[in-house]
């Protein structure tokens, strides 16, 4: 599920024009954000020529991962250079994400935040009590302009190649850039490294709408996370899917029909023509649309091998692997990875960038992430097939589960599904030395 109300790990701010689009070709993973407090400071970034000297970190991708790393690289005293195919602009997708696992400067950029977020997987309600927040892609990016000052290139890169201690970049139009060290953060398509996706893509997609409502879709006043229940004959045949859906104050809401994880993967008319359908089934058909978004991105991806260049965010197959959530992780992840490409390229001012590219691996990746993340693409490797009955069954005990104890370092990587799942034959046992962050359900009735 996302993390904002927009199409992901989701969602949205429901802003935007009407078609507000995300595709995996849209390197969605370029959203992700810095960790570190503002500060007021020189404009982010500057309009920069097609060809320029060297520098020592060049980040692809323009979204708020790639924004975010190049701000915690250029605060720290690197010289960056960011290549995108558009100039500095408020991120076009929405961002949500449980309040509490945003930095405290990012729960400042919060449009929105419920503390009534629930799940139905039948009957009762499930309530989650943890507050989640939807950010303001506007405050986000004026924040990441506040953290340092940094080159913005508008063009887009196309190929890589070693020349003595760095890389020389090709981008479009005979653009030439020439760095140290390459971060690759250009969504799920990767376009320097290599993303693998077992057995082809397996996509989590949805289509949602910000609509009026004579009648609320949803409790007034919440969020719901998911929502499983099947009030149509189109909700009983096919795919598991479920109603994603905030309220947005007034008569606003943005309701959205989500298939979690799939091959092949509902398309947008069925998703659109279940969605409607769940919405006439309950009596609160919408009366006015003023924007609908389309989400389609892949789960499975495997973290590529360490190499010469740096993965980040969706390139790294750092998107979760049970929920889709990638942005807090991401805003999390952006300093660890700072501190270890600065340390490393400090240390040998001659040196090729491959130091630095496996330290920001080691931060991005460490041991006690990867094996959970096995074992999750493994499960779902198993559940794909799952009838609807099955899927709201499951869901129920993934959200009422205990929660698990363990390291801190290992609270981000895995959750519930994984704490219970049969392991997939590495070394890690679930339950064994891994936790969630996922709170219990708290003991109340909501209406």
């Amino acid at each position: 599920m996302r993390e904002v109300v927009s199409t992901s790990p989701y969602r949205r701010s429901l802003l935007y024009p009407l078609e507000t689009v995300r595709t995996i070709d849209e390197a969605p993973e370029c959203r992700l954000a810095c960790g570190a407090p503002a500060r007021s400071g020189p404009s982010l970034s500057r309009m920069a020529p097609l060809s320029s000297p060297s520098c020592d970190v060049l980040v692809i991708g323009g979204g708020p991962g790639g924004t975010a790393l190049s701000a915690e690289l250029a605060a720290r005293g690197l010289s960056v250079r960011q290549v995108a195919p558009h100039p500095p602009r408020p991120f076009p997708a929405t961002y949500g994400a449980w309040l509490g696992e945003l930095p405290a400067w990012a729960q400042g950029c919060a449009e929105q935040v419920w503390t009534d977020v629930r799940v139905y997987t039948g009957s009762p309600v499930t309530p989650l009590g943890q507050p989640y927040a939807l950010l303001d892609n506007a405050a986000l990016l004026r924040t990441l302009r506040g953290r340092a000052d940094w080159t913005w290139t508008q063009g887009r890169a196309m190929h890589a190649k070693r020349r003595g201690t760095g890389w020389t970049v090709g981008g479009e139009g005979g653009a030439v850039w020439h760095a140290r060290l390459i971060v690759d953060a250009s969504g799920h398509g990767a376009l320097v490294s290599s993303v693998r996706f077992p057995g082809g893509p397996a996509l989590q997609t949805a289509y949602g709408v910000v609509a009026r409502f004579r009648r609320p879709p949803v409790t007034p006043g919440s969020m719901v996370w998911m929502d499983y229940r099947t009030p149509a004959p189109e909700l009983r045949r096919g795919e598991a899917t479920f109603l994603y859906a905030m309220h947005l104050g007034a008569d606003r809401y943005f309701v959205e029909e989500t298939s979690l994880i799939a091959r092949p993967a509902p398309t947008r008319d069925e998703l659109r023509r279940r969605l409607l359908a769940r919405l006439d089934a309950q009596g609160t058909p919408p009366r006015g649309i003023e924007s609908e978004e389309w989400v389609a991105f892949p789960m499975n991806a495997q973290a590529p091998a360490p190499g010469p260049v740096l993965a980040y965010g969706a390139a790294a197959g750092r998107v979760h692997p049970v929920s889709g959530f990638q942005v807090a992780g991401a805003l999390a992840d952006a300093p660890g990875v700072a501190d270890a490409v600065t340390a490393a390229l400090r240390r040998s001012e001659d040196s090729l960038g491959d130091d630095a590219a496996a330290a920001g691996w080691a931060a991005l990746w460490p041991p006690s992430a990867a094996p959970p993340a096995r074992c999750i693409c493994w499960v779902w490797g198993r559940c794909w097939a799952w009838t609807a009955a099955r899927c709201r069954t499951s869901s129920g005990h993934f959200l009422t589960c205990p929660p698990a104890s363990g390291p801190p370092s290992c609270t981000r990587a895995p959750t519930r599904a994984a704490w219970h799942a049969p392991c997939c034959g590495c070394s890690h046992r679930p339950g064994a030395g891994f936790s969630c962050r996922w709170p219990a359900p708290p003991s109340r009735t909501l209406p």
